[in-house]
């Protein structure tokens, strides 16, 4: 018998150590535990030629670094050690050769544990969880549970040489106890589905017209359930109404008419876990599509214009090439190994095991073998691993008397279920394809499977795969289908991606153009790797046969008119893509009726906190200027700059021009003065002493520089008009650079910014620019930033850091700042000042949002996200928002100016356009534009003083009131029932009828509450429904019932919890009750059940809008923006009834390290009844409950919570001996717990490794 002690998962204290004895796998031994005696720990065993450790019972890797990080011993002792086993031969873990028959207990390592053994002489595999040994069996021998074979494996003893997870292998060992055992067949409890209610009324006179209406609702409900399952497969005929252009288009209706457009959709999914053959070939296809994408670069710029282009006889302006972002590269590729995937499945589940011949393809699909017929449990079990329960269940061969004739009818009616059948009868095989993807499933098999993904390594097995990996594309890329277009398996492998699993339907065209844009771009890419491979591109270089012959196949294969896949990819991406132009954005912004609130996807921001909170990073920026970076403390001293008298002619081109450097501006002593202020300093805070440079005191300056700098990109954002994309805003230049002139200029006494729509750019060379005014303070900032602190900062960089020159603003030593760091700035500013982060897109919705209202409607007229593909030109539209948001006008229309000078693009009309915008936008946040202020001289040490002036008034405006969200429960008495409606208050009922539940009568409730009983557990003999299972679950279901709000109900583990969710639902169809999980595991339990229970039930994801009888989202998203957005559109439509929390106690348990279930006090906004579930809540924490999910005074409803199966026992100890009477129990309690083990929870860290050791 082995203890091991496991460190509790968080430092709350317990109140005593104690004792529990475990069947589980044991943990990993603790870490450095102290070896006090001089003998060797390890010990090297010849046979296996592997070091183990005997102290921590398992084998080594790596004895160096185990002995220091694992063993509290003297250097000089670690040394003796690994001296003493220098010499011995050891091999890697992969080389351990486990022994295969039963052999003795090998000495050193842990004591043997209790494994599964799968019985067939031929597997023999060792799993060590049981879930996952019946898997294996249900999966690789066909094996379902029965009377005559219960189970398929042996419990036997087992030891492993390594622990960690990825290198454990089991190998059976010997025991006094016997060699194996046989495992019990009740090992599982029966679970019924109750979806269909059952009749269990006795048949007497005095209850024939209720037996009747009962037969009524069972033939209803069994009617219902009929169509529901109707719902997933395609009408065989569509309206007229419902053929919109783009179904027209596609043929989808017609294609998939009377198929099941789940197990198609099912049949293209990525492998799964047990799939090894799909999972190399997914590895294979990665390393072509990688190839192919490095070998761009190799491809001379003609010919990858050609590619690009769709037309047969004109190339396209801009070359084919890899796209800008990894994650739009990976999300294409994934496409294409879906195909592969479903051309896979569909092929082997044609085979026939005892003749492999090649199909006709002429041949209808009927006549084809299908020997692969799947249940319909086993499709749910790889969909959803939750289900593994209710499959084993199911398979217990145990029915109930009154029932077991249809559930055997049922059983044989889903056993004949093929999954695959639609798959298979709809994918047109055509030539040579099944060949091909046979041999390609010989080569892949035949290989030995590695997960190498490396370009550089690879073996000449994976060379062979994929060659046959490319054939098998050639054959369904280069292919002609006329005007049948579904003859080609592409074509149809669209149909398949056009399905929305979730919704249950086909999507619309402005949600599959990304889609299409993915697949056109991979078979683009495929096509020039067939073509031209880039292992030989070095070889096709002035071979003229083969540049004709790549034009001439592309010209038949890969344009459009030709007839072939291809061509009709590009046709239906033109027309999705113009749909999708024309399509607008979902909603996601709301305004309170006073318009002093905004709801951005349900989450309020106050427009006076959005004011303040941008003034504030403008004083704050400006007093980290003056004080950190400048060393000018008091007010008084600090100097402005006439921005009306600066000359900046923006015609000049020459790098490193800039109004700056313009001796004229009296700007360019700028580093005379800031090294004059350093030096003037006190000693203990200067950056030079004694002739050198302090490196500490320059590096905290320069973080002082950055902190400085991240403040000032908030405020340039923030305050400029409508907000730019994030690279455009980073990349700015305050001088001309080698290529791109700078964007920084003085306009009539404003700075202006001037930024450029880089995708324009890149893709036309026709920038998009847009100039942005800032105010008069952020302007302010900006130019004595530039001529004095960052002079200095570019002076200690280059000098003393050793780093480069740069012309940007926003840099650091590894290249300009990207989006995410901007992101990050905003996330930060806007959480503390209107208490949510947000992200660079959030703020341009919300800053959009609110310029429309308080600027004009032109501020915004026209914004749109991009459409999600990257390559092809947007639709722009002539309006100033269209301009300042990057889509301006096109390049014919733009009638002042020469293309190569960025200025030139800004004529009279873009000033006056983008002009107002600006200062409105100024004028909102209470910011001026220009200067109003009296200017005086102020005391300069150098030419700037001709120039400089002072600031009369640090703030323009007065700063408003501020408090922290949520920094009280009074901050949401708007959004929360008042004292009076507490429940059991006259308040209770008003809400109830706010949420548009009407009170019943306690009789009728009682009814209703035991017909939705009898629904979910059935009758008893007399037909009586089921009791509650406590007196505290009654009160829970009838509090909610009564709309209580707030209640927190304890209750045990299995108590019950749930029904408290299930019998509302039941009573109220057409409501939602929105349930919070907070484990992943969890959800799919909850969804489960409520489904099995005939309620409709789905879980949220984002995008969701659809209701249903009950929501399950997950706690980490319960309060984000969008769902707070879906719930407020429920609420709005009266549909919310309640929420449920369940497992509540973890919003204040495990909120430090996971913060999203703090923020799930969000949901109080919302106007309904909230149920908090838990069965972890001590008296003393109910207290931090209600401080945390702000329920003061919620009505608690607490149940027992003590285990029946559990023993109790608080002993006292005298001080300072609860460490020995904790060892004291475990020594007492060892003898009798023989091969099981035992936990030891203690207060501290310090105490575990003391009972340990």
């Amino acid at each position: 018998m082995n203890f091991s002690w496991k460190l509790p998962s968080h430092n709350r204290p317990t109140p005593h150590a104690y004792a529990i004895p475990t069947h589980d796998t044991p943990p990993p031994p603790p870490t450095n535990i102290v070896v006090t005696e001089l003998d060797d720990p390890i010990l090297y065993n010849r046979v296996y030629r592997v070091l183990i450790c005997t102290t921590h019972h398992y084998a080594l890797r790596n004895l160096a670094r185990h002995l220091l990080n694992e063993h509290t011993l003297p250097p000089r002792r670690r040394k003796e050690i690994i001296a003493a086993h220098a010499d011995d031969d050891c091999v890697s873990p992969e080389q351990i050769e486990s022994p295969i028959e039963l052999v003795d207990p090998i000495k050193g390592l842990a004591a043997p544990v209790t494994v599964y053994q799968c019985q067939a002489s031929i597997c023999r595999v060792i799993q060590g969880n049981h879930d996952n040994i019946r898997k294996h069996a249900n999966r690789e021998h066909g094996w379902r549970k029965s009377r005559d074979q219960p189970t398929y494996w042996n419990i036997v003893q087992a030891q492993t040489f390594f622990t960690s997870r990825n290198l454990i292998k089991y190998f059976v060992v010997r025991t006094d106890h016997g060699e194996t055992h046989h495992l019990d067949a009740n090992q599982s409890t029966l679970n019924v589905d109750h979806s269909v209610p059952r009749l269990a009324l006795q048949r007497t006179p005095s209850h024939l017209h209720k037996e009747e209406v009962e037969r009524i609702k069972l033939e209803w409900s069994a009617a219902r359930a009929r169509y529901d399952e109707k719902l997933k497969v395609m009408d065989e005929e569509t309206l007229k109404q419902d053929r919109t252009g783009w179904y027209k288009h596609t043929e989808w209706p017609e294609h998939l008419a009377k198929r099941s457009l789940r197990f198609l959709a099912h049949a293209s999914r990525l492998p799964d876990r047990d799939e090894v053959v799909l999972h190399e070939a997914v590895r294979v296809l990665d390393l072509v599509l990688q190839c192919a994408v490095v070998g761009l670069s190799t491809l001379e710029q003609e010919l990858r214009r050609w590619l690009r282009s769709a037309k047969q006889g004109e190339p396209d302006v801009r070359p084919f090439s890899r796209l800008q972002e990894p994650n739009s590269q990976d999300r294409y590729h994934g496409y294409m190994r879906r195909f592969l995937c479903l051309v896979l499945r569909v092929w082997l589940s044609s085979q026939d095991p005892q003749q492999l011949d090649q199909p006709n393809s002429s041949s209808s699909p009927e006549s084809r073998p299908d020997p692969i017929i799947e249940t319909h449990e086993t499709l749910s079990e790889s969909v959803d691993d939750s289900e593994d329960d209710k499959e084993e269940d199911d398979d217990q061969g145990i029915a109930l008397s009154s029932e077991s004739e249809d559930e055997s009818e049922t059983v044989d009616r889903e056993k004949s279920i093929d999954p695959m059948k639609d798959a298979r009868e709809l994918f047109p095989w055509q030539g040579e394809q099944w060949t091909l993807v046979s041999q390609l499933y010989d080569q892949l098999t035949s290989s030995e499977t590695t997960s190498n993904v490396d370009l550089e390594e690879i073996s000449p097995a994976d060379k062979a795969s994929m060659q046959a990996m490319l054939r098998v594309f050639q054959s369904f890329i280069f292919q002609k289908v006329g005007g049948q277009q579904f003859k080609s398996g592409l074509i149809h492998f669209l149909a398949v991606l056009g399905i929305d699993e979730d919704n249950n339907r086909l999507r619309r065209a402005s949600d599959f153009s990304y889609v299409l844009a993915g697949v056109v771009y991979c078979v683009r890419l495929l096509g020039v790797e067939i073509l031209l491979p880039s292992q030989h591109r070095d070889e096709q270089e002035d071979n003229d046969d083969v540049r004709e012959r790549f034009l001439e196949q592309r010209r038949q294969y890969l344009a459009d008119g030709s007839g072939t896949p291809m061509s009709k990819m590009l046709s239906l991406l033109a027309y999705s893509k113009h749909i999708a132009m024309d399509t607008g954005n979902a909603g996601s912004v709301s305004w309170s009726r006073d318009k002093k609130t905004l709801y951005f996807r349900g989450r309020a921001i106050e427009i006076a906190l959005f004011r303040k909170m941008i003034v504030d990073a403008i004083g704050r920026a400006e007093d980290m200027l003056w004080r950190d970076l400048m060393w000018v403390e008091d007010v008084q001293d600090r100097f402005e700059v006439d921005l009306h008298s600066l000359v900046d002619d923006v015609t000049f081109t020459r790098r490193g021009i800039s109004f700056i450097n313009k001796s004229s501006n009296g700007l360019s002593h700028g580093l005379d003065w800031m090294l004059e202020r350093m030096l003037s300093q006190p000693p203990t805070q200067r950056l030079r002493t004694q002739g050198h440079w302090r490196a500490r005191r320059i590096r905290r300056y320069l973080r002082r520089v950055d902190d400085f700098l991240r403040l000032l990109l908030f405020c340039v954002h923030t305050t400029s008009g409508q907000p730019a994309r994030g690279t455009e805003i980073t990349s700015i230049r305050f001088q001309n650079g080698c290529l791109q002139d700078r964007n920084v200029f003085v306009i009539d006494g404003q700075v202006v910014i001037v930024t450029r729509y880089h995708k324009s750019q890149s893709q036309y060379d026709r920038p998009k620019v847009v100039p942005r005014f800032t105010p008069w303070r952020v302007g302010q900032m900006t130019v004595i930033y530039l001529a004095f602190a960052r002079r200095l900062r570019e002076h200690l960089l280059v000098q003393v850091e050793g780093q480069g020159w740069s012309d940007h603003i926003w840099c650091h030593d590894k290249g300009i700042w990207d989006t995410d760091r901007m992101t990050r700035i905003i996330r930060q500013e806007t959480a503390m000042g209107i208490g949510h982060g947000y992200t660079t897109l959030d703020y341009r919705h919300i800053a959009v949002s609110i310029g429309r209202v308080t600027v004009g409607e032109s501020f915004a007229s026209g914004y749109k996200e991009e459409i999600g593909e990257v390559e092809e030109p947007e639709v722009d539209e002539e309006s100033g928002l269209d301009l300042q948001s990057g889509r301006g006008e096109k390049q014919g229309s733009l009638k002042y100016g020469v293309p190569v000078d960025i200025i030139a693009y800004l004529s009279v009309r873009s000033l006056e356009t983008f002009r107002p915008l600006s200062e409105g936008w100024h004028q909102f946040l209470g910011l001026k534009s220009t200067a109003v202020t009296e200017l005086r001289p102020a005391n300069l040490a150098t030419k700037t003083s001709k120039r400089a002036r002072t600031l009369t008034s640090a703030n323009e405006n007065p700063p408003a009131l501020w408090r922290p969200p949520f920094a009280s429960t009074s901050s949401l008495v708007c959004h929360q029932p008042s004292s009076a409606e507490s429940p059991g208050h006259e308040g209770t009922v008003r809400l109830a009828h706010a949420t548009g539940i009407a009170t019943v009568r306690h009789e009728e409730r009682e009814a209703q509450v035991a017909q939705a009983m009898r629904r979910l557990f059935g009758g008893d003999a007399t037909g009586h429904a089921q009791p509650f299972r406590s007196r505290e679950q009654e009160e829970g279901v009838e509090a909610v019932l009564r709309q209580e709000s707030p209640v927190v109900v304890v209750l045990p583990t299995g108590g019950g919890k749930t029904v408290l969710a299930m019998v509302p639902a039941l009573l109220d169809a057409e409501g939602v009750t929105v349930l919070v999980a907070p484990f992943r595991a969890l959800v799919d339990d909850m969804v489960r059940r409520f489904r099995q229970a005939g309620i409709d039930c789905r879980e949220w994801r984002f995008g969701e809008v659809n209701p249903a009888t009950v929501v399950v989202v997950s706690a980490d998203i319960a309060a984000s923006y969008g769902f707070l957005s879906y719930a407020r559109e429920l609420q709005r439509q009266g549909f919310l009834r309640r929420i449920f929390i369940d497992e509540c106690h973890l919003t204040f348990t495990s909120s430090d390290w996971r913060p999203k279930l703090w923020q799930l006090r969000q949901l109080r906004t919302l106007s309904c009844p909230m149920i908090l579930l838990t069965a972890t809540l001590p008296p003393l924490l109910v207290f931090e409950l209600e401080e945390v999910m702000l329920v003061r005074n919620a009505r608690l409803i607490r149940g027992s919570t003590i285990r029946a199966q559990h023993r109790y026992q608080v002993q006292t100890c005298r001080p300072g001996a609860l460490l020995a009477e904790a060892v004291r129990l475990c020594l007492r309690r060892k003898p009798h717990l023989r091969r099981q083990k035992g936990v030891v929870y203690c207060l501290a860290r310090e105490d575990c490794r003391g009972l340990a050791e």
